[in-house]
C-alpha cells in the first residue's frame, strides 16, 4: 500500500487546472464518495448485485480523475466481483473500500488545510 492514498502528480495538475475551484472539487468528491460508500454498503446489505456493479464503476470514474489509485483499483475489484463472487466477497471488498475512503478522506482533508494556509 502506498503512503499516500492520492497521486500527488495528477492532484497537482488538477489544482493547476482547476484553479480557485480545486477546493470545491475536492470538498464535492468527499461529499460524493461519502454517498457512494454508503450506497455501496447499502447495495451489500441488501445483496443487490445490479447496484453494487453500478455504484462500483461509477466511483471508480471518480477516484481515476482524482488520482484515488487504490480506490480506483478496489472499485475495479468490486466491479469485476459484484456479478458472480459469493456475498462474503463482496462484503470483504465492501469493507476494504469504507477503509480505502477513510484514508483518502484523511489525506483530502490535509490537501484542504494546506489551501486554506
Amino acid at each position: 500500500m502506498n503512503s499516500s492514498p492520492i497521486d500527488m502528480d495528477i492532484l497537482l495538475a488538477l489544482e493547476d487546472l482547476m484553479g480557485a475551484d480545486f477546493p470545491l472539487l475536492l470538498k464535492t468528491f468527499q461529499i460524493d464518495t461519502a454517498e457512494r460508500l454508503a450506497k455501496l454498503q447499502r447495495a451489500c446489505a441488501q445483496a443487490d448485485r445490479a447496484q453494487l456493479h453500478l455504484t462500483a464503476h461509477s466511483l471508480k470514474g471518480s477516484s481515476s480523475n482524482m488520482g484515488a489509485t487504490e480506490l480506483t483499483e478496489l472499485c475495479r475489484e468490486l466491479e469485476l466481483a459484484a456479478d458472480n463472487q459469493p456475498l462474503a466477497v463482496l462484503e470483504a471488498l465492501v469493507a476494504q473500500l469504507q477503509v480505502q475512503c477513510a484514508r483518502l478522506d484523511r489525506a483530502l482533508a490535509v490537501e484542504l488545510q494546506r489551501l486554506n494556509a
